[in-house]
């Protein structure tokens, strides 16, 4: 009869345990969000920025410490960066290097925890940079305007997706 009851109450505690884990585990998912001043950047300047982390019922999360921020290219990080938050909360800026190229880039922002769950839950926010320094018109016209190209046939006007230069 004594060895049932303690079976019983490991049994009960382990599964309270379980419970309490997945629980726990549920709560624990962050999302973030980052503001930034602009979208348009010059080589050189500062990214001003503002990261909130919340849980997933949009209240601010007090479970991370830092937040990560990633300048990235097509390939790789370009530029790094980490905000002390306080109560899911984070201000800060990021300095582009004067010798970044003109392109299109992904501003990254994720908390330690997150990556945990992939970085498909990252928050991504599209950058252009322009880099005054290079007078090459013809590669600035390719990596920052439309495709497009306008023909005129018989009154009308079509619009194909040819590359102008």
């Amino acid at each position: 009869m004594k060895k049932s009851m303690i079976k019983q109450w490991i049994l009960s505690l382990l599964c309270l345990l379980w419970a309490g884990q997945t629980l726990l585990a549920g709560e624990l998912r962050e999302r973030v969000y980052l503001q930034t001043d602009k979208q348009f950047y010059l080589s050189g300047e500062l990214v001003w920025m503002k990261f909130i982390a919340t849980d997933l019922d949009q209240r601010l999360s007090d479970v991370s410490k830092v937040g990560y921020v990633e300048l990235l290219d097509s390939a790789s990080a370009v530029v790094q960066a980490r905000l002390v938050l306080e109560k899911g909360v984070g201000n800060g800026c990021l300095q582009l290097p004067s010798t970044l190229p003109t392109g299109n880039y992904r501003l990254v922002a994720y908390t330690r925890y997150m990556r945990n769950e992939g970085e498909e839950v990252f928050f991504e926010k599209p950058l252009t940079v322009v880099n005054t320094f290079v007078t090459n018109e013809a590669l600035l016209t390719d990596t920052l305007l439309p495709a497009y190209s306008f023909t005129r046939r018989e009154g009308t006007v079509s619009v194909s997706p040819d590359r102008i230069l």
